[in-house]
């Protein structure tokens, strides 16, 4: 196995390890399978297009959303420094 592998980094100019890293890399995402959606996906590697409209208009307002829990976590950051610094 191992001339085999070697013949073939040779006619492929590429090093043993490379072989091997490449072939690892092939076999695991052939073995991984992926949880998100083909639709998901693509958002994932192309981003939103230029003059995306969503289909629904009711979208939560994520940034109240965000400035909403952040204001909770600054409470709760405060209430445990208290606690902290109560302790002996």
């Amino acid at each position: 196995m191992l001339v085999n592998l070697d013949n073939f980094a040779k006619t492929h100019k590429i090093s043993r390890s490379g072989v091997v890293r490449e072939a690892v890399e092939a076999y695991l995402a052939a073995k991984t399978k992926s949880e998100w959606p083909p639709e998901m996906l693509a958002w994932m590697n192309e981003g939103l297009q230029p003059g995306f409209k969503p289909e629904v208009e009711d979208w939560p307002d994520f940034d109240a959303i965000r400035k909403e829990m952040n204001e909770g976590q600054d409470l709760r950051t405060e209430q445990f420094l208290r606690d902290f610094a109560d302790k002996p």
